[in-house]
């Protein structure tokens, strides 16, 4: 993966009204090209990886996971194939750019679940705490959200509290991955929504030799690929 730019802004399309019925992608979406966020998100030291649609005691459940992570400036960037989001990956900025093919990844003690076509990655500590808002308030959080992944990078950032894509193919389970520091902290955020080589005898884990992925034999990495749900 090449590292982005660091002194060129990214410009961002004017956003057209957003379509909820279509949250997969549009078909005029760029494929295979990673989307690089044109500014940094803040983390106060603990992280959130989430469906913005949820509030925090929704996570009690076992529908999202925080972690321990490195505090201050966060960069973002998402993979875009197939009309939608194959890979959203997050890192600190004063760690390098990861990689989600070679870098030693660990798998989250939690999955991604995901009922809003969203995913994100986010500061626990300004995380809304009670109600997030609907789709139809673009100054609710979850009408910000909403409005960030309705462009052709199909992902952006919700103020600076943290970065949000499309989820794949939508609704389902998907498989977060972490990166540590040797101290234990989080200093990067890999969520993999689906392998663009599948049907290319590419099923490694990232960071692994083994023949199979995690969770390669379970529901838990797909999402339906069609009826689904428009968002809520």
């Amino acid at each position: 993966m090449s590292t982005p730019p660091s002194s060129q802004p990214i410009p961002v399309p004017a956003r057209a009204e957003p379509d909820f019925d279509d949250f997969g992608g549009s078909d005029d979406s760029d494929d295979g090209i990673t989307h690089y966020a044109p500014a940094a998100w803040q983390c106060g030291g603990t992280l959130r990886v989430t469906d913005p649609c949820y509030t925090k005691g929704e996570g009690a459940i076992g529908i999202a996971g925080t972690q321990p992570a490195l505090p201050g400036p966060w960069r973002s960037c998402a993979r875009n194939t197939g009309g939608t989001v194959a890979h959203l990956l997050t890192w600190a900025a004063a760690s390098r750019t990861p990689d989600p093919d070679t870098d030693g990844w660990e798998e989250a003690p939690f999955n991604a679940a995901v009922d809003s076509g969203q995913c994100g990655v986010f500061d626990d500590a300004r995380y809304p705490a009670g109600p997030v808002g609907e789709y139809e308030d673009e100054d609710s959080f979850y009408g910000k959200a909403c409005v960030a992944t309705d462009n052709r990078q199909n992902f952006g950032l919700v103020d600076d509290i943290g970065v949000v894509s499309r989820s794949g193919f939508g609704d389902g389970l998907y498989l977060v991955y972490l990166r540590r520091v040797p101290e234990g902290d989080v200093d990067a955020v890999y969520v993999k929504f689906f392998d663009e080589n599948d049907g290319e005898d590419d099923d490694e884990a990232p960071g692994e030799d083994d023949d199979e992925a995690p969770g390669e034999d379970d529901d838990e990495n797909e999402a339906p690929a069609e009826d689904l749900p428009p968002r809520r």
